[in-house]
């Protein structure tokens, strides 16, 4: 298959898993492949922990191990972070000698169990301290990355970038669908009104009068009233069992 054919159908496997987010490792794989790499992933770096979001080539212990302990030590990251920002693409040879890196302790520990050396880091986002990084790895018997493997990262990361929103959209408007599917189930199996409903929706989650209050800007006076409606539709005389009663199947 001719490269521009290849790189159209990651492209489609990208979009992919923009709808349904299992498929990342597909389209991981086609870049791992296009690149000539041991491993591709999409790390979320966050202050105070790092996520292994979707990866190619790493076994799940590795992933937990890192997760757990090695994320502290990932010199790659410590030295790139200062010149991380929303769609830089760089070898690891412009923030990072060959040197510091098989002289640490992620390299020996963790990087070298993997035969893995070589990173081609593309920044997907850069807000607030938080990276979402789409990194491309190789081991060090094989060449650098190229100016091509570069310009074709910096191609992708767009197109990445728009999948993961759409997949957060998607995520929130199934989230809301949701919600508005136990509002109908409260509605229909109690008998509740449509103002009633939201109501108990929000005392089931965990939340007091007045905090419920605060959220639909209603009067606790009104809030009372619905009080006493749900009590009354449901024959319970205590708020413990009228939540109990709510979260009855």
């Amino acid at each position: 298959m001719l490269v521009a054919a290849r790189i159209s159908h990651l492209l489609h496997e990208i979009y992919d898993a923009a709808v349904t987010e299992e498929l990342w490792p597909i389209a991981l794989r086609s870049l791992a492949e296009l690149t000539k790499a041991r491993m591709t992933s999409f790390i979320d770096h966050r202050p105070e922990k790092d996520f292994v979001v979707a990866e190619f080539g790493l076994d799940p212990t590795f992933i937990s191990s890192y997760e757990r302990h090695f994320y502290r030590h990932n010199i790659y990251l410590q030295k790139a972070r200062p010149i991380l920002r929303e769609g830089l693409v760089a070898p690891h040879e412009l923030y990072c000698t060959d040197q510091e890196i098989l002289q640490s302790e992620y390299y020996n520990d963790f990087q070298r169990h993997l035969g893995l050396f070589r990173v081609l880091a593309g920044s997907v986002s850069s807000v607030d301290n938080r990276h979402i990084v789409l990194s491309v790895n190789r081991a060090r018997t094989q060449p650098e990355f190229s100016g091509e493997d570069i310009q074709l990262i910096e191609f992708l990361l767009p197109h990445v970038r728009r999948a993961l929103d759409i997949g957060k959209k998607l995520e929130h408007a199934e989230r809301g669908s949701r919600a508005s599917l136990a509002l109908e189930n409260l509605v229909l199996k109690l008998g509740l009104t449509r103002t009633e409903a939201p109501f108990a929706s929000f005392l089931a989650s965990g939340l007091s009068v007045s905090q419920i209050c605060a959220r639909m800007r209603i009067r606790e006076s009104t809030a009372r009233t619905h009080l006493r409606h749900l009590y009354q539709k449901t024959d319970t005389r205590r708020q413990a069992e009228l939540v109990s009663r709510l979260l009855a199947p």
